[in-house]
């Protein structure tokens, strides 16, 4: 019965499962900034090196580094989601009073998120904002985007510098 009080090992389990998820996405953040700031550092010191070789090192090293980036965050993208769905399958089972937290739909969700952007329409620019705020782009997504941009940039570094100095 929907009345039920639900089972307290589910409960216990869709808890789990929920901290879980949210660490997978803490996690995340946390590896994305180290790389950033690997990549970062390895780049000024590839702009300001002198040494041809060194300057080949250090962009070698960066390629490294993007790509492993990209590769942890791939990684990471399918954790945060083998979480979520777990997360999304218990709160099936519990009842009703659970299934508005992840088990909503897209228009349920849009419906929400309109509600909570209604309050700044007075200002002009809101309303291209809030278009863009619909579309919902994934920040993991967009990590994802700069981790393959350092790694066309340091590839694209690379072999320009060699082809300089070699060529």
């Amino acid at each position: 019965m929907d009345s039920d009080p639900p089972d307290p090992a589910k409960v216990a389990e869709y808890k789990l499962a929920l901290e879980t998820r949210n660490f997978e996405i803490q996690l995340f953040w946390q590896r994305s900034n180290y790389f950033l700031v690997l990549n970062t550092a390895i780049g000024t010191g590839f702009f300001a090196v002198r040494s041809v070789k060194f300057a080949l090192l250090l962009g070698g090293l960066g390629f490294v580094a993007s790509l492993l980036w990209l590769l942890v965050n791939l990684g990471s993208r399918y954790w945060h989601v083998r979480w979520e769905r777990q997360v999304e399958d218990i709160e099936a089972k519990l009842t009703p009073a659970f299934n508005h937290f992840f088990l909503v739909t897209q228009d349920e969700l849009d419906v929400i998120v309109r509600k909570g952007l209604q309050y700044k329409r007075y200002r002009p620019d809101r309303g291209l904002w809030n278009w863009a705020v619909l579309k919902k782009p994934s920040v993991s997504f967009m990590m994802t985007l700069l981790s393959c941009a350092f790694v066309v940039f340091w590839l694209t570094a690379e072999i320009g510098f060699a082809v300089r100095h070699y060529w």
